[in-house]
């Protein structure tokens, strides 16, 4: 048992880390990524206890911008989760037929979704490729420029094109 533990196995560096620099996480984490201050306080407790895993000389050489790395890495999860979560709601163009869309019961709504899916289907393929990765994926723009061996102000450029000429072509 490392030294610094007790018999009960508590680590007191680690408490008095946790009570010395929970405040401060606490404030980054609803500041710099604007989360609710349960979301927050529910991470910066998930932080240290992440904190525990590394070893005592780990933690000591810098140990703010580690515990922000970790708090980053678990608001980006947090953020995934959510994400994946709410995609399941989600009506894909192939969904969205004439004869079974849910939600899509008004004839005018199907027909605009099928305007909007030989919109999407006579882009040219770089534009409908990156489109569809950025709207119907859970790729970031950095993601999407990696798997198409493009930069990012590439999609950028690519998906904004796509939205104009899908918008030209609806006549919006």
């Amino acid at each position: 048992m490392p030294a610094n533990s007790d018999a009960l196995g508590r680590d007191e560096d680690l408490e008095e880390r946790f009570r010395t620099l929970s405040p401060w996480l606490l404030r980054q984490l609803t500041h710099r990524y604007r989360l609710a201050l349960s979301d927050a306080e529910d991470l910066t407790q998930e932080s240290f206890l992440r904190l525990g895993r590394y070893s005592p000389a780990d933690r000591a050489r810098h140990p703010r911008a580690l515990l922000l790395r970790i708090a980053a890495n678990l608001t980006a999860d947090a953020r995934r989760r959510l994400f994946a979560r709410r995609s399941d709601r989600h009506v894909t163009l192939d969904d969205a037929t004439l004869t079974s869309a849910p939600g899509f019961a008004h004839p005018s709504d199907q027909e605009f979704m099928v305007d909007l899916k030989d919109a999407i289907l006579s882009l040219p393929e770089p534009l409908r490729e990156t489109f569809l990765l950025a709207r119907f994926t859970p790729l970031t723009q950095a993601e999407i420029a990696a798997r198409l061996g493009v930069s990012t102000k590439t999609v950028e450029w690519r998906i904004s094109k796509a939205v104009a000429t899908c918008l030209k072509q609806l006549g919006r």
